[in-house]
């Protein structure tokens, strides 16, 4: 899926996947831009995308709830619709 799909499932910003990408975010990338920069098209597996956040929510990272004050969209909040794609 790509970074807009993404960001729309998860109902984040377009910008936030793109953080959480040069964050170490899993993906795969298509085209002749093979790494996080302008012009890579980077591709997103669900499974693994859930087993990241996870771990970001278990104490391996920054968190997801310190992500949640920067992605309050379409009146859910972020772990709303965190919770939502991991039941």
């Amino acid at each position: 899926m790509t970074g807009r799909e993404l960001a729309e499932t998860l109902k984040v910003s377009r910008a936030i996947v793109s953080k959480w990408t040069k964050e170490g975010l899993p993906c795969s990338y298509i085209g002749k831009v093979r790494e996080a920069r302008r012009g890579s098209r980077p591709r997103y597996d669900m499974d693994e995308v859930k087993a990241w956040l996870r771990s970001r929510s278990n104490g391996g990272g920054r968190g997801i709830a310190e992500d949640a004050a920067l992605t309050v969209s379409r009146g859910v909040t972020f772990n709303q619709a965190v919770k939502e794609v991991m039941a």
